[in-house]
């Protein structure tokens, strides 16, 4: 689509097939459905094969690392969800040419299904810096950054800046994301509100914050950090992590998993050829070009792996679970300092566990308020199964089998034959990616328990904790912010994003516990 005319009457509107949808659609219905009142999956699909976005950018956008950086996430988030996309070059460099083929390439390496520059009028606009020779049409949104600071308006474009720093125009990207999904489904989410101007600092994680004075990056950063987790804030903290020039130090990955076909509506780094394959195996390779950076590889659950790891793995936790049973138990390991990220339908968040003596710790904040149902009570309820079945095929990691999906077929009445792809599987997996994520549950417990965020929330919760790490890693706040930081990204971004959080009130946690918090001190006096 380079050096297009860019009037609206030179469009021609295309009826659009199906098969544009991803073929992890189920998934992403899942999803929408969880933020959608009164949801009607053929409406919502309707609505998303009948939206054009175009993403327009110039010379700024192609020539800087931040311009660069904001190109590839919007790529990799939008090509998850609407199946109709267009380039619109406006680069006199060079480079604009060949950014445009490796966008195109990652986006139908995501969904090869989708329609690209197929023509039509576009209904969004989505610009990436500053442009020349663009004539606005349809709703435009700009995005723009400048190091740590994310740039956003509705009104005209923003600049991308010249620093290293990808942390401001990740971010940017996503806040974009969000006001396109509200934009597009404005009707169903009750017509709510857009942001209009807008700078949010990834840094002191405040909006208003064009005047702050922050500090740049060093050349190279050094980590040691253990991420416990590589699913879909996992993988948007990686991918945060290789926009960085250099690495050192080492990252150790756990996982036990495999990528899974429906984990691509929300995995930032994960394509169709990806899937069925080890998530830290293929994680790992991502991080060849680093030569002074070690990956290490625990292919397995927490619980396995925390009797193998060293004191200096212990020093500093990502946290990217699901699971408040796994928090808890991460917590009770006693690592030193924690960072902590999450999605929930009603926000996304990091949290700053530092210092486990004096402050609000992770168990404080997943400590159960009520007795709730078990993982297999859970499952054996919505699949109608007697629950010591299921518990004892989840307890004694036994993957499911023809007998099981027999019994699943029978007491759900569905055709066998959608089951038997997950032979082999755990019965966890099973669960989450072949029934709920599938739509073979519709209602009901099951898939009212498994949250399923947008890609776009998600992602942006990796990058927030992606900074707290090379924050940390770094030594480079020099002052004390509060533990939490949450944000609705469903409706526009308020000031108050941060929240002081204090021990758990109950006395209940383990920080209140004396025997608890001398074998901490102890542990890393």
């Amino acid at each position: 689509m380079d050096r297009v005319n860019q009037t609206a009457d030179q469009y021609h509107i295309k009826n659009y097939s199906v098969m544009a949808l991803a073929n992890f659609f189920d998934k992403i219905s899942l999803s929408a459905a969880q933020r959608i009142k009164q949801y009607d999956r053929s409406a919502f699909q309707d609505k998303l094969l009948t939206t054009r976005i175009t993403i327009v950018y110039g010379d700024n956008a192609v020539v800087t690392k931040e311009g660069t950086v904001a190109l590839d996430l919007v790529v990799r988030i939008l090509a998850r969800l609407y199946p109709n996309l267009q380039f619109f070059n406006l680069a006199q460099d060079a480079r604009g040419s060949a950014i445009t083929n490796a966008l195109r390439t990652t986006a139908l390496s995501i969904n090869p299904e989708l329609t690209i520059n197929e023509g039509g009028v576009p209904h969004i606009c989505l610009v990436i810096g500053e442009v020349r020779g663009f004539t606005p049409v349809g709703r435009c949104f700009y995005v723009g950054s400048n190091g740590w600071k994310a740039l956003f308006s509705v009104n005209s474009a923003l600049r991308c800046g010249e620093t290293q720093n990808p942390f401001g125009a990740a971010a940017a990207v996503c806040i974009a994301a969000a006001n396109i999904f509200r934009f597009v489904f404005a009707d169903e989410l009750d017509n709510p509100t857009l942001d209009s101007e807008l700078c949010f600092s990834v840094f002191s994680q405040r909006i208003e914050a064009q005047d702050e004075q922050e500090p740049l990056l060093p050349e190279e950063i050094r980590l040691g950090f253990t991420l416990v987790g590589t699913g879909a804030i996992g993988n948007a903290v990686l991918w945060t992590l290789l926009q960085l020039n250099e690495l050192s130090g080492f990252i150790n990955l756990i996982d036990d998993q495999d990528v899974s076909l429906t984990n691509l509506q929300r995995y930032a780094l994960m394509s169709q050829k990806h899937v069925d394959k080890s998530k830290v195996v293929e994680l790992k390779k991502m991080f060849d070009h680093f030569p002074n950076l070690s990956v290490n590889l625990f292919p397995h659950k927490w619980q396995s792996v925390i009797g193998s790891l060293l004191p200096k793995d212990l020093e500093l936790l990502m946290v990217a679970l699901d699971s408040k049973e796994e928090r808890l138990l991460i917590q009770a390991a006693l690592p030193k300092k924690i960072i902590n990220a999450w999605t929930s339908q009603q926000d996304i968040g990091v949290s700053r566990h530092f210092n486990f003596s004096d402050s609000v710790c992770l168990s404080c904040l997943y400590l159960p308020k009520q007795k709730q149902k078990s993982e297999s009570v859970k499952i054996a309820e919505s699949l109608k199964l007697p629950e010591h079945l299921v518990r004892s095929y989840i307890a004694n990691s036994i993957p499911v089998d023809d007998a099981f999906i027999f019994l699943v077929a029978q007491s759900l009445n569905v055709d066998i034959n959608q089951l038997r792809p997950y032979i082999g599987k755990p019965v966890q997996i099973f669960f989450s990616e072949g029934i709920c994520g599938e739509r073979i549950i519709s209602s009901g417990s099951g898939s009212q328990d498994l949250e399923v965020p947008l890609a776009h929330e998600s992602i942006l919760a990796g990058i927030l904790a992606a900074a707290e790490i090379v924050i940390e890693s770094v030594q480079l706040r020099d002052y004390e912010i509060e533990p939490l930081t949450k944000i609705n990204l469903l409706m526009p971004i308020h000031k108050f994003l941060q929240e002081e959080e204090g021990k758990n009130a109950a006395s209940r946690c383990i920080c209140t516990d004396p025997v608890f918090v001398n074998r901490f001190k102890e542990k890393w006096s």
